[in-house]
């Protein structure tokens, strides 16, 4: 046996090493606990045991692919098997000392939760991030960690399935003391030998209940619709009734539950989506140095990705008042970065510094150059001219379009094979997806070094052909179409917004129309929809600078500290010539408007412009469509 854990003897310490062989991670399945159960049978108490990991990250909880399509009879029998193995970790007399690398989350921090001390390397993250599955943890989760770390701590972690680092995990006694990642093990075997185990404090859980449950439970409904993600609410109802001793089968039902939900299915499934959507591409590049055409907002923000991913880059900008903006834009994101403790001040800095700001076309030390200038041809035609006759021959050129078609930009190089589509999303510091274009003449090793740099950005690249407005924008302007359509009709752009935000979209049409800016939504519209499109109450909207959020004011008045309707629409409204007013409800809105995604979705595939799991990892993480919906194919 023994193919997942390697057993060894040190000082008189059981060293158990966690090293799955044809896998870059550590899951937690039958197998796992079979081995585990195996081990515990047979040196049970003789022995302290210390547990570590061979691979970059501890364990990363338990192996996702089981949970699809699981029944309620399979999902018992899993969990009883694990916390059965687990309980017995836990009942243990000698010490147990989980020494944890990298990742420990879900199902693995249940297990670093049975052993009586965790030792975690500064580059430890923690977590149970079932609820984003859908999910609660199952292995005792729910049960160990509020004893552990107090009630409130525990319900913040589990409710929201944020994970912690290792200072603020020693801070709330999650982990008991922090260590240098290569002296790891020796220290939790130094600790082993010492035979101590630390006493814990006795935690008042039922006042914690009586007052902290209740505020925990309102801030996460401020965030949380119940009827979309009801996962966090059941985990905070176990977590309500849970007591001096341990409720296991409280847990086990409500995990069991859930997991067979459709919510919690299509979760797991897009999670394998986002997944297997990474791992068809390199995990390398040769890409070493880089630069940026345009230092307006998305310019910016590809720079502030680039940088932060560990490359240099040349951030290129004619206008040297814009030129500052866009190093003003990315310094505010890195003090965010530092504030938010997702980077330390040190390793903002150094990111900071691997920008180079000049107006200068000097690019033949880039390997990759993106052009991020106005959305025209005929300006994006002159410099990636201009960029050609800087650079190297063998300089990858990349285009951030979002509509403009990569085979026709390609004309004006005398290297299209060297050319490729990459559309970042805006805000490019929060939209984790990328659509990756090649024309018909780009080289397929151009593609794969283009999805590669941008995985190293920890973004989604997604495979798209050069068809108008490729995945996302192409959907999107069709959606704009039929809402503005019904806008018409209704003459009630409000209720429209409102009922896709009780879908589970992110924000409605209109007020994503305001977040994108009137004059881009314009000209996506033009460029995607010339055959139907009708530009009437966009053109009144631009002519009136309502632009939307950039200048204040666009379907909604931004002015405030919160947005409301801008009553200069009615007036653009009744100078246009538009259909009788109707009364319409919001289910029949969402009707119209969700027929019609799946409609645009439909033709996408049918021309092979991208496959369905693209067409759905590309509207999830390039639109917010809500994944617990499932497939956009297959909601009626």
């Amino acid at each position: 046996m023994n193919d997942l854990i390697k057993v060894s003897e040190q000082d008189g310490v059981l060293v158990c090493v966690f090293d799955k062989k044809d896998s870059s991670q550590n899951v937690l399945d039958k197998n796992f606990f079979e081995e585990l159960e195996e081990i515990l049978r047979h040196y049970g108490n003789k022995m302290p045991i210390v547990f570590a990991s061979a691979k970059k990250d501890f364990l990363a909880g338990a192996d996702v692919k089981l949970m699809i399509g699981i029944s309620q009879e399979q999902a018992e029998r899993f969990i009883y098997q694990a916390t059965n193995v687990l309980n017995r970790l836990a009942s243990l007399k000698v010490p147990t000392i989980a020494a944890i690398n990298g990742q420990c989350l879900g199902g693995g921090l249940e297990f670093a939760l049975s052993c009586k001390i965790r030792i975690a390397a500064e580059d430890a993250q923690l977590g149970l991030p079932e609820v984003k599955l859908g999910i609660i943890p199952g292995f005792g989760g729910t049960q160990r960690l509020p004893r552990l770390i107090g009630l409130r701590n525990a319900a913040e972690m589990i409710a929201s399935g944020k994970s912690v680092d290792a200072k603020k995990a020693r801070k709330s006694e999650l982990v008991d003391d922090i260590a240098p990642k290569n002296a790891l093990i020796q220290r939790a075997v130094s600790l082993a030998c010492e035979g101590k185990i630390p006493e814990r404090k006795r935690r008042k859980l039922w006042l914690e209940k009586l007052y902290i449950l209740p505020i925990v439970k309102k801030e996460v409904a401020k965030r949380v619709n119940p009827n979309h993600y009801p996962a966090p609410f059941k985990a905070l109802e176990v977590l309500a009734k849970t007591s001096f001793r341990a409720d296991y089968e409280l847990e086990k039902r409500a995990f069991c539950g859930l997991v067979i939900s459709s919510q919690a299915q299509n979760l797991l499934r897009v999670f394998l989506l986002q997944q297997n959507a990474k791992k068809r591409w390199p995990k390398e590049t040769r890409i070493k140095r880089t630069a940026v055409i345009g230092a307006g907002a998305m310019g910016a923000g590809i720079a502030y990705a680039l940088s932060k991913a560990g490359f240099p880059v040349r951030l290129v900008e004619k206008d040297e008042k814009n030129l500052l903006k866009g190093l003003r834009q990315i310094s505010a994101l890195y003090k965010k970065d530092v504030e938010r403790r997702r980077l330390k001040k040190h390793e903002a800095k150094r990111c900071f510094e691997l920008i180079s700001p000049t107006k200068e076309f000097s690019l033949s030390a880039a390997d990759l150059v993106i052009e991020a200038v106005y959305e025209d041809y005929l300006i994006k035609e002159e410099v990636l001219r201009t960029i050609e006759n800087n650079a190297s021959p063998g300089t990858i050129i990349a285009t951030n379009t979002s509509s403009l078609s990569v085979e026709k930009l390609g004309h004006a190089l005398q290297r299209p094979e060297r050319f490729v589509g990459m559309h970042f999303f805006n805000p490019v510091d929060k939209m984790p997806l990328v659509e990756i274009i090649p024309s018909e003449k780009t080289e397929e090793k151009v593609v794969q070094e283009a999805g590669a740099i941008v995985k190293m950005m920890g973004k989604i690249p997604v495979r798209a052909k050069d068809a108008p407005g490729f995945v996302v924008n192409n959907i999107l302007a069709h959606y704009f179409l039929v809402a503005f359509h019904l806008f018409s009709v209704t003459r009630d752009f409000e209720l429209i917004d409102r009922a896709m935000l009780e879908f589970g979209m992110p924000m409605g049409p209109f007020e994503l129309g305001d977040q994108v800016g009137i004059d881009i939504l314009y000209h996506v519209q033009k460029n995607i929809l010339s055959d139907v499109f009708s530009a009437g109450m966009l053109e009144e909207m631009i002519k009136a600078n309502l632009l939307g959020k950039k200048t204040g004011k666009g379907f909604y008045d931004w002015s405030g500290k919160e947005k409301k309707r801008n009553p200069a629409i009615d007036s653009i409204l009744s100078a246009l010539p538009l259909d009788s007013k109707q009364n319409m409800s919001e289910e029949r809105v969402v009707k119209f408007l969700s027929s019609m995604m799946k409609e645009a979705a439909r033709k996408i595939t049918e021309s092979k412009v991208a496959s369905e799991d693209d067409v759905d990892i590309a509207m999830i993480f390039g639109t917010g469509y809500p994944p617990f919906r499932g497939s956009l194919f297959s909601h009626e």
